[in-house]
């Protein structure tokens, strides 16, 4: 009786229903997970923070100027004048190709640079490319005006305007250059040397191209002389004819122009007209201008093509005619026969009459 009494009170007290079955189930089913979970959270290793103080201290050498990237910069920007510096003379400023070309291009279709903030105008400069170069661009002065500043400059500086084709050397010694650089300069120039460029001063010995940074702006050069208009041949370089040396010899021509005429000459088989110069990769409306007084051809000395006889490859390769106009050419000989003058390509469909025009100086029938 007793026994039953007690297991009465058990069931009474301590039996569970359906429900209470369930939610004790489920309750010690989380229990269950939290545990395991703070458990293998405790044998996890948490990973090393990454240690930041050497990016903290690279940032803070550039922001001072005194990281690698800034010395590159250093050895790699100069002073320039947007306006007239030269093709040779961009490759060595450390800026994208495509600014570059960019730069040349607006040059070419008549834009000019009146101040720094224009370049912003050129596609593809960004504002942090804009800053890097903007101490780099500088604009010459006025003819009227450096007389004037020449004695601002001397005052403030201790630099002063000159021109290194007729500089003295006490002069060129004040303006900081070494006994050794100065006497080299002057022997250059005697010896019939010319300086026409500002960058043609780094071919003298003991120029340091920190030291034309420094003095780039107080460099001034005389206009070049225009050619003598009622004897225009006078002392021309003859352009189917020259040389590198004797290319390299008119103002305005250095190493890299006088190859790229030299290339671009095979290529046509000759110049009919000084005008082609233009047609130079690189040249520039403001060079061209300068160079063509000294220029002049003889269009006798073209090679010209036998176009009854030249193959696909040969026609391909002039600079004037196109692969489906080398074909055409063959074809219709091909199926007409030989070509009896250069007259008959003219009312033809394989060029139009602009290019006709220019083609002809060098096409023969045989």
């Amino acid at each position: 009786m007793i026994m039953q009494k007690i297991r009465g009170l058990i069931r009474n007290y301590f039996s569970l229903t359906h429900s209470e079955r369930r939610g004790f189930i489920l309750v010690s089913l989380f229990l269950s997970i939290a545990i395991v979970s703070k458990m293998i959270s405790d044998r996890i290793v948490p990973a090393e923070s990454f240690d930041y103080s050497e990016v903290s201290g690279i940032l803070e050498d550039l922001q001072k100027g005194e990281g690698i990237a800034s010395t590159v910069t250093r050895r790699s920007f100069f002073l320039f004048d947007p306006n007239s510096i030269t093709e040779e003379a961009f490759d060595s400023l450390d800026i994208p190709d495509r600014i570059k070309t960019n730069i040349l291009k607006y040059r070419q279709s008549g834009g000019t640079f009146k101040r720094a903030e224009d370049l912003k105008k050129i596609y593809g400069m960004t504002d942090s490319l804009f800053a890097l170069i903007t101490p780099c661009v500088y604009f010459p002065v006025k003819t009227n005006e450096k007389e004037y500043l020449a004695r601002e400059v001397k005052s403030k500086t201790g630099l002063f305007l000159f021109d290194p084709n007729t500089a003295s050397e006490e002069s060129l010694k004040n303006l900081g250059f070494s006994d050794f650089a100065a006497a080299n300069l002057i022997r250059y120039i005697s010896k019939g040397g010319h300086i026409r460029y500002k960058e043609d001063l780094l071919k003298i010995y003991g120029v340091e191209k920190d030291f034309i940074d420094k003095i780039y702006p107080y460099i001034t050069l005389p206009v070049l002389p225009e050619k003598n208009e009622q004897n225009p041949t006078t002392d021309a370089i003859e352009l189917n004819g020259a040389d590198s040396s004797s290319l390299v010899a008119v103002p305005w021509i250095g190493p890299a122009y006088a190859s790229r005429i030299q290339r671009y000459r095979e290529l046509l088989g000759g110049f009919y007209s000084v005008e082609q110069i233009h047609e130079v990769y690189g040249m520039t409306d403001e060079i061209f201008k300068r160079i063509s007084p000294y220029l002049d051809v003889d269009s006798q000395k073209i090679k010209k093509l036998k176009i009854n006889l030249a193959e696909y490859p040969e026609l391909r390769a002039h600079p004037y005619i196109t692969p489906r106009q080398a074909r055409l050419i063959i074809d219709r000989r091909s199926a007409k026969g030989p070509w009896k003058n250069i007259e008959e390509l003219k009312p033809d469909t394989i060029f139009t009459v602009p290019e006709y025009e220019r083609i002809s100086h060098y096409l023969v029938p045989w």
